[in-house]
């Protein structure tokens, strides 16, 4: 007997992809200057001066929420920095909230993370984890209770949190220009 799985593509409405977040590690501590342009660009940008105390050549480490292109571009902190986490994220944008839980649901059910090893899938409240241990270079996130970042209508929220220097590297990305090179939706 066959079974057949049927998708609940037919309550989506739109599909938004984009950079959610990103961790930069710096061999150098920003000015004055540098630090409020980025904060200007970003309410939600943190900067962590506190250097690796097993690798002491990067002193500071600046996370970027939907990073943008100009600012990588432009700012002269980023050219010999190096990206050591990256996070993408896909919303599945639909027209209730009930939807975006069905969308999820059917993720949690079909959706299988090749070369796992033994990770298991985890669930703490509505959100699903692809794995349940902390040391992963790859996790996979769902989550529908909330709204999309980007227009705040309801969807189903999944996002590949790359958390390795070593994972986004293999990702083709090492220092913050090469993020204008991703194509998301390849993701």
């Amino acid at each position: 007997m066959i079974r057949r799985v049927l998708a609940p593509a037919h309550r989506l409405q739109d599909v938004v992809s984009y950079i959610d977040t990103v961790k930069v590690r710096l061999p150098r501590y920003l000015r004055k200057e540098e630090l409020k342009r980025l904060w200007e660009s970003s309410p939600r940008n943190a900067y962590d001066p506190t250097p690796l105390q097993w690798y002491p050549y990067w002193k500071s480490l600046v996370t970027l929420q939907y990073p943008s292109a100009a600012l990588l571009r432009t700012e002269q902190w980023a050219e010999r920095s190096r990206v050591v986490r990256m996070d993408i994220a896909l919303d599945l944008i639909t027209g209730d909230a009930d939807a975006a839980s069905s969308i999820q649901d059917f993720l949690d059910t079909y959706q299988t993370k090749p070369w796992r090893g033994r990770q298991r899938q985890a669930k703490h409240g509505t959100t699903s984890y692809s794995s349940n241990t902390r040391n992963v270079p790859i996790v996979v996130v769902k989550y529908s209770d909330k709204p999309s970042k980007i227009n705040g209508r309801p969807c189903c929220h999944v996002e590949w949190r790359i958390q390795t220097g070593a994972g986004v590297s293999s990702a083709g990305v090492r220092e913050p220009r090469d993020i204008q090179l991703i194509n998301n939706s390849r993701f």
